[in-house]
Parts: structure tokens; sequence; C-alpha cells
């Protein structure tokens, strides 16, 4: 049986810097994303940052023919169908980070517990504090919920500030889930690394504890407030105490502006601030800086950034802390692609 659908799909700015579909509520609607037949109406939205106006998101709307007996069923809000799609307004997300699409970050797979589905990924909210947004499919026959996750060592203290407060996730339904994020977990000390380890309690699934390795973007966690002097930052990038050093050459996204005004204001909208912008032998370099927490002190980031030509610069990193560095780089990488 087929019914006339219309369906609302957020595509949001992710943490890599791109605009991405919301796919799964729009397939999941239509049954196949392609019999979702036109796109007509994309609707930004924009926010004020600093007097600037910046693009956060764009709303697409689709118009197809579903099968509803493809349709699994979501939680609130991530889908508009039939006449309420028209009546679509958009809300305050609050200190809360518009969620992105969870497709390709699979962290567990029904196919290994038995039916449970989690996808997700750590992400920063407009406060500057960093959440866990993650999305919660229950595939098996009975209702799931009570779910606690914990922790392993990490470089950078990440621990849940509390457990997901989303009540039964219904067979076949999936409910997402913001969980804030605090700096007073156990540091894994040593080398700088993403790598974040975590246990899952499904209690409903005879108390089963799962396991899986996430990563954990460096632009999530930086600090809000990095600022410094182009004074202070000659004199910090000469020090030898900045034992750690990356150098990489970065590609721009083709959709970007070519120039450094522009990946500065990227990299700007994520934390990162620049101290100074120069003409040095021709060339733009922009002088930028990090700040991240670690478990005695703020430790900075420091970035000279060249543009050398339509769609690439070359990068150098400055760090305090072995292996920072490259993870900075990776992290501006993601940012501009």
């Amino acid at each position: 049986m087929s019914e006339r659908l219309v369906a609302v799909g957020i595509g949001c700015r992710t943490h890599g810097g791109g605009w991405r579909l919301a796919l799964a509520a729009v397939a999941g609607q239509f049954g196949r994303l392609d019999d979702a037949e036109n796109s007509n109406g994309l609707l930004p939205v924009e926010n004020v940052v600093d007097g600037v106006v910046r693009r956060t998101a764009l709303i697409f709307i689709f118009e197809g023919e579903r099968d509803s007996s493809k349709t699994v069923a979501d939680s609130q809000g991530t889908f508009l169908t039939g006449h309420l799609a028209s009546q679509a307004k958009c809300q305050s997300m609050g200190a809360f980070p518009v969620s992105t699409s969870h497709s390709e970050s699979v962290l567990l797979s029904e196919h290994t517990t038995s039916g449970l589905r989690i996808t997700g990924f750590i992400v920063s909210s407009s406060d500057g504090s960093p959440y866990y947004d993650l999305l919660i499919t229950n595939l098996t026959q009975k209702p799931l919920g009570g779910f606690q996750f914990q922790f392993n060592k990490n470089f950078f203290m990440l621990t849940p500030k509390q457990q997901p407060d989303i009540g039964m996730v219904l067979p076949g339904e999936r409910k997402s889930c913001m969980i804030p994020l605090a700096y007073f977990g156990s540091s894994a000390g040593g080398k700088a690394s993403p790598v974040l380890q975590v246990a899952v309690k499904s209690p409903h699934q005879n108390d089963t504890i799962f396991y899986y390795n996430d990563q954990i973007p460096l632009e999530a966690v930086l600090l809000p407030e990095a600022q410094m002097n182009f004074e202070h930052f000659t004199e910090y990038w000469q020090s030898a105490q900045l034992i750690d050093q990356c150098t990489k050459r970065l590609t721009v996204s083709q959709q970007s502006p070519a120039n450094v005004e522009a990946v500065v204001a990227k990299l700007e909208q994520n934390k990162f601030h620049t101290a100074s912008l120069r003409s040095i032998d021709g060339a733009s370099v922009a002088f930028v800086t990090g700040k991240y927490m670690l478990a005695t002190s703020e430790e900075c980031i420091l970035l000279q950034i060249t543009f050398v030509k339509a769609g690439a610069i070359d990068a150098i990193c400055r760090s305090r802390v072995e292996g920072i560095a490259e993870m900075a780089l990776l992290a501006a990488q993601r940012l501009l692609c």
C-alpha cells in the first residue's frame, strides 16, 4: 500500500564542515531515497554570531510515494509529514547543537548486539561544552531502556555527566539523545590520543554489556576562550616548550571561498581564534590559536596557516604535548573539507 507523502529533512553543518541531508529520516519514510521525486524547497537556517550572519542548516522538502510497510518509527522531531510539513517552524536549540546525520557513524551494530544499534559522535554545543549525540535503534522484539554508558580512561578525561533519559525504546523505534560530557574522568596520560573506549549496559538484554571504540574529535573538546595577541603568539612559537610539531598541506572544499579569510572564519566557528592575519613574502598567512583542558592545566595550540593556491593551504602546528599537533591539523582538515 502506498500513499502521497511530504517529508522534511534537515541538512546540518557537521563537525567535518560539510552540508549533509538527514538521509535516514527521508529514506525511512519513502522506503528508498530515490523514491523521493523532487526537492521543492531549500530553506536556509541562519544565526547571527558576533554581528555576522552564518548559515547553520538547510531544510530540504521532498515529495513522493511512501510504502507504509517500510516505515521505521522515529522519536518526535525527526521528520514532519503531511499537512504538518507546511507548519514547520525553526525552533531554537538552546545550548544543544543541531543534530547531524548518523548514517556514517555506527558505534554498535545490531549484528553484534542481538538487535541494539547505536550511532553517533561527539560534538560541541553552542556554549562550548562537549556532548555525545546518539541515535539508539531497537531492532529486537522487546522494549529496551535504562542504558548506561561508561568511558574508560582517555587522554581528555571525558566522562558522561549523566545517563540518557529517553524512556523505553519500543521494537522498531529509534530515539535520539544528547549526553552532556565533562572533564572529570580518569586520565590515560602519555601521548595525546583521540581513542575513546566505551561500555554500554543494556539492562533489558539480561544486563549485557557491549563495548566499542570511538574517536574524540579535537574540535569538540576545544575550550571557547583561546585568544592570544600576536606578540605573545610569536614569543610562544619560539619557545623550547613546544616539543610537538606537525606540518601538512590541507585541502579546502571546492564549495568554500578560496581565500585565507574564509578559511579562518570556518576555524573560528569551531573555537579556534585568530591572533593575526598578515602578508608575508606575498602570501597571506593566518596565525591561529586553540586551547584544551588537561588534568592540571589548560594547554595552547598554535597554528600558522599559509594560503598557497586555490583549494590548498600549508599548515604548521606546534604544541607542548606530543600528539596534539597532528590531531589539530586533522581537525582543521575535517572543518575545511
